[in-house]
């Protein structure tokens, strides 16, 4: 589904920063996985570049073999809003626009067929059935986040990303949105690609990938809160992302 290769990104020109170093990995379809380190250690540059938001420095990166990096903006823009959802901490919601209309943007933009109609659905299947009318100023911040939910999965992406969503949300409504996220990446067999520095919740994916200083320094495989450690030189970490993790053994359930 996803494949980056070699992917650096700098910023500045006289004294450029690095923030990504020559970071390599394959994520396969309707894979969960996801992206650990502490604060600055690159995890929202790699979804960036990822997701097409920024360009890299130097790398590729590929979705569904189509190479993003050398896209026009305006492909990017059509890619963004026909192969990718996200799902941000801060919600992003327009504030002038409705938990319907909200829903309903990246369809309408499509010019999609039926957008409120499904629109109405997915608020119905996150529990907003009832508060399609609402504005964000009207909504508590859990509920602003399952509009972001709803929204993202409008255009039914093969890959949603997902940026720190239970971040700004207490302990009951980030499980609660942790449930509905992947209850729904299911149902849909999209790719989730999930930045957080919960553990808990990165035990929950098919694999961690953890990064430090820009790079990837271990991949986890994760196997109902069991894992396998992988060292990651930086060509052990290239190779090991590249892996799928192992099927689990007959009669283990997955958490």
């Amino acid at each position: 589904m996803i494949e980056v290769k070699h992917l650096t990104r700098s910023y500045g020109s006289v004294s450029p920063l690095t923030v990504l170093h020559n970071v390599s990995l394959k994520v396969e379809a309707g894979e969960f996985v996801a992206i650990t380190g502490p604060s600055g250690s690159g995890k929202s540059t790699l979804m960036g570049l990822m997701a097409g938001l920024d360009r890299p420095t130097s790398g590729q990166v590929f979705i569904q073999n189509e190479d993003i990096t050398q896209a026009s903006e305006n492909e990017l823009s059509r890619l963004r809003g026909e192969k990718v959802g996200f799902v941000f901490q801060n919600f992003l919601l327009m504030q002038t626009l409705t938990a319907l209309e909200n829903t309903m943007l990246p369809a309408e933009i499509l010019g999609r067929e039926l957008a409120e109609k499904r629109a109405r659905e997915l608020l119905a299947r996150v529990g907003l059935g009832e508060r399609v009318d609402h504005y964000p100023s009207q909504l508590s911040g859990g509920e602003m986040q399952r509009v972001a939910i709803a929204r993202a999965f409008i255009n039914t992406p093969p890959v949603l990303f997902a940026d720190e969503p239970t971040g700004n949300l207490d302990s009951k409504n980030g499980q609660k949105i942790v449930e509905l996220l992947l209850e729904l990446n299911r149902t849909y067999e999209s790719t989730l690609i999930l930045i957080t520095h919960n553990p808990e919740l990165a035990r929950l994916s098919n694999r961690e990938i953890r990064l430090k200083d820009g790079r990837i320094v271990e991949i986890l495989a994760h196997r109902g809160g069991s894992h396998k450690k992988t060292a990651a030189a930086s060509k052990g970490a290239a190779l090991g992302a590249t892996r799928r993790a192992p099927a689990k053994s007959k009669g283990t359930k997955r958490k």
